[in-house]
Order: structure tokens, then C-alpha cells, then sequence
């Protein structure tokens, strides 16, 4: 007489189930940490964005108010023209810029003495990442020359952690030596062409790197503004 077999699963059955089930639970598993990765560097990219753009909205009103501190009356060495030079080989550096900035509430005695402002990519050791940073020099009220100012000197990083490489921006203060492939700044007279003349300028092109790439992209991206200089046409 043939007996009905019990109820159950086979041990080949019980071992397809569990192939089964380590699969699938590995395909959510992975679709779960995709899904944070993408949400933690989205969220890091809006920030690098953010903080891009509050740079490129601080520099850009700065620049605008660019000028020749002999606009204001003072008369001194190096006060016709709003930019210094950055370096004498390279007076408009593509990663360095200085100029005098009609800024900010003058202390007694400096009403015809504008601040004195730099802009430079300052490479952190190691040399992979950068800081573009902003110096604010204070006038003084004795010196007569505009570029040897004794007035106090105020730091502040505007970017963080930029990519870095020497054949990208060039090496040295400002970039200045070398040949830079994508610089910080061009400069361009009234005219729209460049210029490497620091009583030329009228117009700065500023393309500030987004520190994050693109979760969908390796290369990262950048940030393009084109700033003109009202007060620089003093005199022409």
C-alpha cells in the first residue's frame, strides 16, 4: 500500500530559496546604498554651489567698485589706475588679483584712501587643493604710496578645497608662473579683448571651479561670471 509523502520542502528546494532570496537581497542592498551615495553627493554638490555662488556674489560686488584712488583726491605713487600689479612679470595674474575698492566706511583722516583688496588661489600643502582666499588691506593716513600701505591686513577664505594642479592654473602667488589653462580671471579692455595692462581693464571674466563633481559626471564643473568695471573709465 503506497503512503502519501509528508508536507515539506526538499533540501534542493530549501537551497534554490535561499539562492534566491541572497540575490534579491543583495540587489536591494545595493540599490539602497546607491540611493544614499547619490542623496549624501547631491546634497554635498548644492553646497559646494551655495558657497561658489555666495564667493561669486561677494567678489563680483567688490569689483564693481574698483577705482583709482585718485578719484578720490588722493595723490600719491601708484594711485592712477584701480589695479597694482600682482607680480612685475605678471601684473594681471590668472589666479591673483589686486586692485583698490571704494568700500566699506573710511576711518578719519583715509576719506581719499580706498581698501586695498587681493583675490589669490593660496595651494594647501600637498598641493592637490587650493584656498581662494580674500585680503582686505585698511588704508593708512600717512603713507604716499597706495602699494605700501601700513594699514591692517584681514584674511578670509572664500572656497575651500578647490581641485588643484599647477598645469591646470599655473604655479606660484597668483598662478603667475607658467601658462594656465583655465584661470580664476581674464581680463579684457574697453574693447573686449584681453589686456595685461593693469590701466586697461574694464571688464574681469571670473570662472570659480564647483569643488564637488556631478554625481552623474566626473568632470567638475564651473561657475562663469563676467563683471564690469563702472569706475575704471575715469579718463579716458
Amino acid at each position: 500500500m503506497r503512503t502519501r509523502r509528508d508536507g515539506g520542502m526538499s533540501l534542493v528546494e530549501l537551497i534554490v530559496v535561499i539562492a534566491i532570496a541572497s540575490v534579491l537581497g543583495t540587489l536591494l542592498t545595493n540599490v539602497v546604498i546607491s540611493t544614499f551615495r547619490t542623496s549624501a553627493g547631491t546634497r554635498a554638490r548644492l553646497a559646494d554651489v551655495d558657497s561658489v555662488r555666495v564667493a561669486m556674489d561677494s567678489m563680483t560686488r567688490t569689483l564693481r567698485t574698483a577705482i583709482a584712488p585718485a578719484q578720490l583726491g588722493a595723490s600719491c605713487a601708484g594711485c592712477d589706475a584701480p589695479f597694482a600689479a600682482f607680480t612685475a612679470a605678471k601684473p594681471l595674474a590668472p589666479c591673483g588679483v589686486t586692485f583698490w575698492a571704494n568700500y566699506g566706511t573710511a576711518a578719519a583722516g583715509q576719506v581719499d584712501r580706498p581698501v586695498k583688496i587681493t583675490y589669490v588661489l593660496e595651494p594647501r600643502p600637498g598641493g592637490t587643493t587650493a584656498d581662494l582666499v580674500e585680503y582686505r588691506q585698511q588704508p593708512d593716513g600717512s603713507s604716499g604710496v597706495a602699494s605700501s600701505w601700513t594699514g591692517s591686513i584681514s584674511r578670509r577664505v572664500l572656497i575651500n578645497g578647490i581641485s588643484y594642479s599647477g598645469t591646470t592654473f599655473g604655479t606660484g602667488p597668483g598662478c603667475a608662473t607658467g601658462t594656465a589653462t583655465s584661470p580664476l580671471f581674464r581680463y579684457s579692455n574697453s574693447k573686449g579683448a584681453p589686456t595685461t595692462d593693469v590701466s586697461a581693464v574694464r571688464s574681469i571674466d571670473i570662472a570659480l571651479p564647483v569643488r564637488t563633481p556631478n554625481v552623474l559626471e566626473d568632470a567638475t564643473t564651473t561657475a562663469n561670471t563676467k563683471v564690469f568695471l563702472p569706475n575704471t573709465a575715469w579718463g579716458n
